[in-house]
This record gives structure tokens, C-alpha cells and sequence, in this order.
């Protein structure tokens, strides 16, 4: 009676990671301590997305940036990452202008008297 029925076997430990080795490369991988500590950005606090360090709110969900993250130091942005930050400064000088411009219409903007000679 080593059988226990239902043509199920026992596998051990070492036959289940053998396995998942086999089965699901990219398991093995994400569960591989080494490549966790090299993990470059942060993890959304509500859907755990990985984002890029430099990112304000989650690419996902845009839930904000945990409040206590800091940019690794000497982290260099990859080229997509670099091309986000332009558009979004980009963004911000153009908001700035259209307020400045909207304030300067409305007559709420000083404006620079001429001067005379």
C-alpha cells in the first residue's frame, strides 16, 4: 500500500524545483535572491508594478510614489526614461506660460512700464 491512490505521486523538494527550473524560466528568475537586490526602481504600494526610479506616480494605476523613496544615487536614466522627463518638463514650461499669459490677458499680471529717457 505505498500508493496513495488517484495515480498521484510525491514529489520532494528538490524534484518540484527541478520542475519550475524546467517549466518556468522566468519563475526561476524572479525567484532568484541575486537578481532582487539589482532590482532598479520602486514598487507601487496599491498594483506592485515595478517602476522606474525616477518616476513620480505608477505607470500603472498613477498611484503617487511612496513617500519615503529616493532615486539611487549615480542612477543614470535609460533612453526612455530620459525622453518622460523632457516631455514633462516641457509640459510644465508650457502650463507656466499659458498661466502667465492668461494672468497678463486678465490684467491680474504686472506688467513692465516703458521707461523714458
Amino acid at each position: 500500500m505505498g500508493s496513495s491512490g488517484g495515480g498521484a505521486e510525491k514529489l520532494g523538494i528538490g524534484e518540484i524545483r527541478d520542475l519550475i527550473n524546467l517549466e518556468m524560466p522566468q519563475l526561476k528568475e524572479a525567484l532568484d535572491p541575486s537578481k532582487a537586490s539589482t532590482q532598479l526602481g520602486w514598487a507601487c504600494p496599491s498594483c506592485t508594478f515595478i517602476n522606474k526610479p525616477t518616476r513620480p506616480g505608477c505607470e500603472i494605476c498613477s498611484m503617487d510614489r511612496p513617500e519615503g523613496y529616493t532615486v539611487p544615487g549615480g542612477h543614470q536614466p535609460d533612453p526612455a526614461e530620459l525622453r518622460r522627463i523632457t516631455q514633462e518638463k516641457e509640459a510644465v514650461r508650457q502650463y507656466q506660460q499659458e498661466k502667465k499669459e492668461k494672468r497678463r490677458a486678465e490684467g491680474g499680471w504686472p506688467t513692465e512700464k516703458p521707461t523714458t529717457i
